[in-house]
């Protein structure tokens, strides 16, 4: 279902079925991808149409730039008084934004309580992701490390407190991510990873 945007309360709403199922966050919380760019053109063909071209621009877009051989994120500010909407399903359901570094938590009202959001925004990069954060016995990427972290902040946890080992999931319980050997105090004496 697309985008609806309506001149007259300024609002752009987002229903649910816009966005991309990722999987099943902590407590049974389902967690949505908001590709912010995709949005951006699917407001620009707004803008363009008929009904578009007679109002204020929903948004202003500052496209990637590459400096010194990196290249920094798109930006998309709504402006102009447009807030975001997004669908009340009755559920709660979390927003994960993508593609761009975006000011939308801060033009969308959150006070129904069932739509939270992860803004994902950066200080810089969007390309690079390839780039080693950490090397050694394990060396992980920008991406790679993400799944490591999002694992160790929201995947299924078994075996803990220890002794012994404790197992964390990927968000989509598909792969233990991180394996540890603890210690009857839930010290860490050996670890084991998968970010692939």
């Amino acid at each position: 279902m697309a985008i609806t945007v309506t001149p007259g309360t300024k609002t752009i709403y987002i229903p649910q079925s816009y966005l991309t199922l990722l999987g099943t966050a902590v407590q049974g919380t389902e967690v949505y991808e908001l590709d912010v760019d995709q949005l951006r053109l699917d407001l620009k063909d707004w803008e363009d149409s008929e009904e578009g071209m007679a109002e204020p621009d929903t948004h202003r877009h500052n496209t990637q730039v590459e400096i010194s051989g990196i290249t920094y994120a798109r930006q998309i500010v709504i402006h102009n008084g447009w807030i975001v909407d997004f669908q009340d399903t009755g559920t709660p359901y979390i927003v994960s934004c993508t593609g761009a570094n975006h000011n939308i938590q801060d033009v969308t009202d959150f006070s129904g309580g069932n739509v939270s959001m992860l803004p994902n925004n950066s200080g810089g990069l969007v390309t690079g992701l390839e780039a080693t954060v950490e090397s050694g016995t394990y060396t992980v990427n920008v991406v790679e490390s993400l799944r490591l972290i999002l694992a160790a902040m929201t995947g299924k946890l078994s075996g803990a407190p220890g002794p012994g080992t404790i197992t964390i999931r990927d968000i989509n319980d598909g792969v233990d991510r991180i394996s540890a050997t603890v210690d009857a105090n839930g010290n860490r004496t050996a670890v084991t990873l998968d970010a692939d």
